[in-house]
Protein backbone atom coordinates (compact mmCIF):
# COMPACT_ATOMS: atom_id res chain seq x y z
CA UNK A 1 0.00 0.00 0.00
CA UNK A 2 1.53 3.30 -0.72
CA UNK A 3 0.42 6.88 1.06
CA UNK A 4 -0.10 9.99 -1.18
CA UNK A 5 1.39 12.97 1.06
CA UNK A 6 0.19 16.25 0.94
CA UNK A 7 3.46 17.17 -1.77
CA UNK A 8 2.05 14.44 -4.16
CA UNK A 9 5.04 12.32 -3.29
CA UNK A 10 3.93 8.20 -2.73
CA UNK A 11 5.93 6.39 0.10
CA UNK A 12 5.29 3.07 0.94
CA UNK A 13 2.44 2.69 4.44
CA UNK A 14 5.07 2.52 7.22
CA UNK A 15 2.56 0.92 10.26
CA UNK A 16 5.64 1.83 12.65
CA UNK A 17 5.09 5.90 12.00
CA UNK A 18 1.58 5.11 13.82
CA UNK A 19 2.94 3.59 16.45
CA UNK A 20 5.23 6.44 17.00
CA UNK A 21 2.00 9.49 16.85
CA UNK A 22 -0.02 7.53 19.40
CA UNK A 23 3.02 7.33 21.53
CA UNK A 24 3.62 10.48 21.37
CA UNK A 25 -0.09 11.22 22.41
CA UNK A 26 -0.21 9.50 24.94
CA UNK A 27 2.42 10.76 26.00
CA UNK A 28 0.88 13.85 26.39
CA UNK A 29 -2.05 12.67 28.15
CA UNK A 30 0.19 11.47 30.98
CA UNK A 31 2.20 15.28 31.06
CA UNK A 32 -1.14 17.21 30.99
CA UNK A 33 -2.85 14.71 33.09
CA UNK A 34 -2.51 15.17 37.24
CA UNK A 35 -3.90 11.95 38.60
CA UNK A 36 -1.45 10.55 36.51
CA UNK A 37 1.05 12.51 37.51
CA UNK A 38 0.02 11.29 41.41
CA UNK A 39 0.65 7.72 40.20
CA UNK A 40 3.63 8.39 38.70
CA UNK A 41 4.84 9.67 42.33
CA UNK A 42 3.33 6.46 43.97
CA UNK A 43 5.37 4.07 41.53
CA UNK A 44 8.21 6.29 42.62
CA UNK A 45 8.16 5.82 45.93
CA UNK A 46 7.04 2.61 46.22
CA UNK A 47 10.30 1.51 44.10
CA UNK A 48 12.27 3.23 46.76
CA UNK A 49 10.55 1.81 49.56
CA UNK A 50 10.93 -1.87 48.06
CA UNK A 51 14.66 -1.73 47.61
CA UNK A 52 15.17 0.06 51.55
CA UNK A 53 13.61 -3.18 52.43
CA UNK A 54 15.72 -5.51 51.29
CA UNK A 55 14.44 -6.42 46.79
CA UNK A 56 16.47 -6.12 44.35
CA UNK A 57 15.97 -3.78 41.70
CA UNK A 58 14.14 -6.41 38.90
CA UNK A 59 11.61 -7.60 41.91
CA UNK A 60 11.13 -4.03 43.02
CA UNK A 61 10.01 -3.20 39.29
CA UNK A 62 8.20 -6.27 38.53
CA UNK A 63 5.96 -5.68 41.60
CA UNK A 64 5.50 -1.73 40.87
CA UNK A 65 4.40 -3.08 37.01
CA UNK A 66 1.76 -5.66 38.47
CA UNK A 67 0.53 -3.00 41.00
CA UNK A 68 0.49 0.27 38.83
CA UNK A 69 0.33 -1.56 35.23
CA UNK A 70 1.02 0.26 32.39
CA UNK A 71 4.39 1.10 31.21
CA UNK A 72 6.97 2.42 33.94
CA UNK A 73 10.84 3.27 33.03
CA UNK A 74 12.80 5.40 34.90
CA UNK A 75 10.27 5.96 37.95
CA UNK A 76 7.94 7.51 35.65
CA UNK A 77 4.60 6.49 34.69
CA UNK A 78 2.60 6.49 32.06
CA UNK A 79 -0.76 5.43 29.96
CA UNK A 80 0.94 4.30 26.66
CA UNK A 81 0.87 0.36 26.42
CA UNK A 82 2.50 -1.14 23.51
CA UNK A 83 -0.15 -4.09 22.82
CA UNK A 84 -2.78 -1.40 23.45
CA UNK A 85 -1.17 0.87 20.78
CA UNK A 86 -0.84 -2.64 18.43
CA UNK A 87 -4.57 -2.99 18.67
CA UNK A 88 -5.32 0.96 17.42
CA UNK A 89 -2.82 -0.10 14.96
CA UNK A 90 -4.48 -3.16 13.89
CA UNK A 91 -7.68 -1.55 13.53
CA UNK A 92 -6.82 1.11 11.40
CA UNK A 93 -4.85 -1.20 8.80
CA UNK A 94 -7.92 -3.23 8.88
CA UNK A 95 -9.99 -0.20 7.70
CA UNK A 96 -7.45 0.70 5.28
CA UNK A 97 -7.95 -2.82 3.81
CA UNK A 98 -11.39 -3.08 3.66
CA UNK A 99 -10.91 0.05 1.31
CA UNK A 100 -9.05 -2.10 -1.03
CA UNK A 101 -7.26 1.16 -2.69
CA UNK A 102 -3.62 0.83 -4.01
CA UNK A 103 -2.70 4.42 -2.75
CA UNK A 104 -4.52 6.00 0.33
CA UNK A 105 -4.08 9.64 1.19
CA UNK A 106 -2.40 10.30 4.41
CA UNK A 107 -5.07 12.96 5.71
CA UNK A 108 -7.14 9.34 5.54
CA UNK A 109 -5.01 7.53 7.26
CA UNK A 110 -4.77 10.29 10.10
CA UNK A 111 -8.76 10.32 9.98
CA UNK A 112 -8.65 6.17 10.78
CA UNK A 113 -6.05 6.65 13.20
CA UNK A 114 -8.17 9.24 15.20
CA UNK A 115 -11.04 6.99 14.86
CA UNK A 116 -9.33 3.76 16.29
CA UNK A 117 -8.34 5.97 19.14
CA UNK A 118 -11.93 6.42 20.28
CA UNK A 119 -13.44 3.57 19.23
CA UNK A 120 -11.19 1.66 21.84
CA UNK A 121 -11.45 3.77 24.25
CA UNK A 122 -8.39 6.13 24.71
CA UNK A 123 -10.18 9.53 24.74
CA UNK A 124 -7.62 11.06 26.01
CA UNK A 125 -4.69 10.41 23.88
CA UNK A 126 -7.34 10.69 20.55
CA UNK A 127 -7.97 14.34 21.90
CA UNK A 128 -3.88 14.91 21.96
CA UNK A 129 -3.32 13.24 18.54
CA UNK A 130 -5.79 15.55 17.06
CA UNK A 131 -4.43 18.68 18.71
CA UNK A 132 -1.03 17.51 17.61
CA UNK A 133 -2.16 17.01 14.29
CA UNK A 134 -3.84 20.82 13.86
CA UNK A 135 -0.37 21.87 15.47
CA UNK A 136 1.17 20.24 12.29
CA UNK A 137 -1.45 21.91 10.03
CA UNK A 138 -1.23 25.14 11.18
CA UNK A 139 2.56 25.43 10.50
CA UNK A 140 1.58 23.83 6.87
CA UNK A 141 -0.94 26.69 6.02
CA UNK A 142 1.61 29.38 7.44
CA UNK A 143 4.10 28.01 4.94
CA UNK A 144 1.86 28.20 2.45
CA UNK A 145 0.67 31.49 3.40
CA UNK A 146 4.18 33.10 3.97
CA UNK A 147 4.80 31.70 -0.26
CA UNK A 148 1.57 33.90 -1.51
CA UNK A 149 2.75 37.03 0.14
CA UNK A 150 5.97 36.58 -1.31
CA UNK A 151 4.15 35.48 -4.92
CA UNK A 152 2.22 39.05 -4.39
CA UNK A 153 5.34 40.68 -3.32
CA UNK A 154 6.82 39.70 -6.44
CA UNK A 155 4.41 40.38 -9.17
CA UNK A 156 1.57 42.49 -7.71
CA UNK A 157 1.71 46.06 -8.05
CA UNK A 158 1.20 48.76 -4.81
CA UNK A 159 -1.90 49.59 -5.97
CA UNK A 160 -3.08 46.12 -6.38
CA UNK A 161 -1.20 44.39 -3.32
CA UNK A 162 -2.18 46.15 0.20
CA UNK A 163 1.06 44.86 1.95
CA UNK A 164 3.32 46.70 -0.74
CA UNK A 165 2.10 49.95 0.52
CA UNK A 166 1.34 49.34 4.26
CA UNK A 167 4.71 50.99 5.10
CA UNK A 168 4.74 54.55 4.16
CA UNK A 169 8.22 55.06 3.92
CA UNK A 170 9.04 52.52 1.63
CA UNK A 171 8.18 52.34 -2.30
CA UNK A 172 6.83 48.58 -2.21
CA UNK A 173 7.54 48.67 -6.22
CA UNK A 174 11.13 49.34 -5.88
CA UNK A 175 13.43 46.29 -6.19
CA UNK A 176 14.98 46.97 -2.38
CA UNK A 177 11.15 47.89 -0.91
CA UNK A 178 10.18 44.51 -2.41
CA UNK A 179 13.58 42.74 -0.67
CA UNK A 180 12.57 44.86 2.44
CA UNK A 181 8.86 43.57 2.62
CA UNK A 182 10.33 39.92 2.04
CA UNK A 183 11.88 40.31 5.27
CA UNK A 184 9.19 42.05 7.06
CA UNK A 185 7.01 39.38 5.75
CA UNK A 186 9.02 36.12 6.63
CA UNK A 187 9.41 38.18 9.97
CA UNK A 188 5.55 38.28 10.64
CA UNK A 189 5.26 34.64 10.07
CA UNK A 190 7.92 33.69 11.95
CA UNK A 191 6.57 35.44 15.29
CA UNK A 192 2.79 34.46 14.35
CA UNK A 193 3.84 30.40 14.76
CA UNK A 194 7.26 30.87 16.62
CA UNK A 195 6.90 33.15 19.28
CA UNK A 196 3.46 34.02 20.64
CA UNK A 197 0.90 31.85 22.12
CA UNK A 198 -1.59 30.00 19.35
CA UNK A 199 -5.05 32.44 20.67
CA UNK A 200 -2.75 35.00 20.06
CA UNK A 201 -1.60 34.70 16.39
CA UNK A 202 -5.50 33.54 15.40
CA UNK A 203 -6.86 36.36 16.84
CA UNK A 204 -4.67 38.79 15.68
CA UNK A 205 -5.05 36.56 12.33
CA UNK A 206 -8.82 36.81 12.70
CA UNK A 207 -8.59 40.54 12.80
CA UNK A 208 -9.89 40.63 16.79
CA UNK A 209 -6.39 42.27 17.64
CA UNK A 210 -3.84 43.65 15.73
CA UNK A 211 -0.29 43.78 16.91
CA UNK A 212 1.64 46.54 15.14
CA UNK A 213 5.50 45.84 13.99
CA UNK A 214 4.55 42.45 13.93
CA UNK A 215 7.74 41.80 12.05
CA UNK A 216 9.56 43.57 15.18
CA UNK A 217 8.04 41.83 17.85
CA UNK A 218 10.95 39.38 18.59
CA UNK A 219 13.58 42.06 18.25
CA UNK A 220 12.70 44.92 20.20
CA UNK A 221 9.41 46.76 21.79
CA UNK A 222 8.20 49.19 19.37
CA UNK A 223 6.00 52.21 19.01
CA UNK A 224 5.76 51.99 23.16
CA UNK A 225 2.96 54.24 25.24
CA UNK A 226 4.85 57.34 26.73
CA UNK A 227 2.06 59.00 28.98
CA UNK A 228 2.43 62.36 27.32
CA UNK A 229 0.86 64.50 30.03
CA UNK A 230 3.53 63.22 32.46
CA UNK A 231 5.95 64.03 29.93
CA UNK A 232 4.38 67.65 29.31
CA UNK A 233 4.25 68.48 33.37
CA UNK A 234 7.77 67.12 34.27
CA UNK A 235 9.73 67.52 31.27
CA UNK A 236 12.29 64.70 29.92
CA UNK A 237 15.82 63.88 30.28
CA UNK A 238 17.27 62.38 26.87
CA UNK A 239 20.14 61.26 28.79
CA UNK A 240 22.25 64.22 26.70
CA UNK A 241 20.57 67.39 28.68
CA UNK A 242 16.91 68.24 30.01
CA UNK A 243 14.23 69.29 28.37
CA UNK A 244 12.20 71.61 30.70
CA UNK A 245 8.55 71.85 30.37
CA UNK A 246 7.41 73.37 27.17
CA UNK A 247 5.26 76.98 27.50
CA UNK A 248 3.01 76.59 23.98
CA UNK A 249 1.85 73.84 21.79
CA UNK A 250 4.92 74.15 19.04
CA UNK A 251 7.19 73.01 22.26
CA UNK A 252 4.64 70.60 23.12
CA UNK A 253 5.10 68.79 20.01
CA UNK A 254 8.65 68.85 19.19
CA UNK A 255 9.13 67.61 22.96
CA UNK A 256 6.70 64.60 22.04
CA UNK A 257 8.50 63.81 18.87
CA UNK A 258 11.90 64.31 20.37
CA UNK A 259 10.77 61.97 23.65
CA UNK A 260 9.33 58.92 20.80
CA UNK A 261 12.50 59.20 18.38
CA UNK A 262 14.94 59.21 21.50
CA UNK A 263 12.71 55.90 22.69
CA UNK A 264 12.50 54.40 19.61
CA UNK A 265 16.01 54.86 18.82
CA UNK A 266 17.61 52.96 22.20
CA UNK A 267 15.14 50.06 21.24
CA UNK A 268 16.35 49.26 17.60
CA UNK A 269 19.81 50.09 18.56
CA UNK A 270 19.73 47.48 21.06
CA UNK A 271 22.74 44.46 20.89
CA UNK A 272 21.55 41.19 21.57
Amino acid sequence: MLVRKRDGRLVEFNPNNILESIRKAALAVEFKDDELQDRARQAKELRKQLIASGFDADEAEETVESQFGGYINDGDYTEYDEDEAEEVLRVVVDSLDELGDDIIDSDLVQDFVEKALMDTGHIKTAREYIIHRSNRERVREMNTSLMLSYRDLTFGNSKDVETKRENANIDGDSAMGTMLKYGSEGAKKFNLLYMMPPEESAAHANGDIHIHDLDFYSLTATCCQIDLEKLFHNGFNTGHGFLREPGEIRSYGALACIAIQSNQNDMHKRVA
